[in-house]
């Protein structure tokens, strides 16, 4: 005689569907944690970008130079406003004088800075005519 399953699901297919629901979720945690990771990181990226744009502003328009001083492990910039990153991202790599310049002229300092977390950076670089890339 055969069974119907009129009643509801079996043991067996109740256990084996929340398994995979579970492995459904953890894989699901796990990607949404990298994708943070990911967002923060770009964020802080476009903070650390406003922030040189800011300087380099307040020099043209000011008709006076504007200096950067950058520490590596800082968890911000201050460009006459602070610029803070997301928890946990730092300035990783930072131009060996410690500092860059922004001309009256429109003009900078070579620089690269790197952002980072303990898994992933990200660079800006800004060039002899003050583009921020």
């Amino acid at each position: 005689m055969r069974r119907s399953h009129e009643h509801g699901f079996s043991l067996l297919e109740l256990v084996i569907s929340l398994a995979l629901s579970a492995a459904a979720v953890a894989g699901i945690a796990a990607a949404s944690r990298t994708m943070m990771a990911a967002l923060q990181l770009a964020a802080a990226k476009h903070t650390a970008t406003l922030a040189l744009l800011s300087a380099r502003r307040a020099a043209y328009l000011g008709h006076q130079n504007a200096e950067l001083k950058l520490r590596k492990g800082a968890r911000g910039l201050a460009a006459g406003s602070s610029f803070d990153f997301a928890p946990g991202i730092t300035l990783r790599d930072v131009p060996a004088r410690g500092r860059l310049r922004f001309y009256a002229s429109g003009l900078a300092d070579n620089a690269t800075i790197t952002l980072g977390t303990d898994d992933a950076t990200a660079g800006i670089v800004v060039n002899q005519r003050g583009i921020i890339h």
